[in-house]
């Protein structure tokens, strides 16, 4: 089980760190931008946007800081969840063998989610300040593409990629 996995120290290479960088970059930003145009928003802005992209409700401009505070959580999260990969559930037995490699896979792969999930955090925080400002009406239908595509696409490297 889970206590009989070796515990090893997974090294990063480039994309790795790229990943990393682009997360944390990513996270300044869903902070930077919502300071940025604080100050011009209406009083109300959207708060929730439906499937067909348009805004459905609507609150307070404080309310732009939620998503933003989530970021923080979750990429503190992922910090800590990453040193446990041999914790991680695996669709395959992990051995001596298979170990380094399936944790350098799941580790990829959550980088790549948390660059994902901060990414698409951040483009609903910069269309809300844009429907906000009546720039915009709603996200459009490639958000909605976008999204379904990119998480088939992780959902398909997880499970493609374990070794046996």
């Amino acid at each position: 089980m889970a206590n009989d996995r070796p515990k090893l120290k997974i090294e990063k290479d480039q994309l790795d760190y790229f990943l990393e960088w682009a997360a944390l970059a990513t996270l300044l930003l869903t902070f930077i931008i919502p300071q940025q145009y604080y100050a011009s928003l209406p009083e109300s802005i959207p708060t929730h946007f439906g499937i067909d992209g348009e805004a459905d409700a609507f609150g307070s401009k404080r309310s732009l800081w939620i998503l933003p505070i989530i970021s923080l959580a979750i990429f503190i999260l992922f910090y800590f969840i990453s040193k446990i990969p041999h914790k991680f559930n695996y669709p395959r037995a992990i051995n001596e063998q298979n170990a380094y490699a399936n944790y350098k896979h799941a580790l990829r792969g959550m980088r790549l989610l948390l660059l994902f999930i901060l990414a698409a955090f951040l483009y609903v925080i910069w269309m809300s300040i844009q429907v906000g400002l009546g720039n915009r009406t709603g996200l459009g239908w490639s958000f909605v593409l976008v999204f379904l595509t990119t998480i088939f696409g992780l959902i398909f490297y997880l499970t493609k990629g374990f070794k046996k």
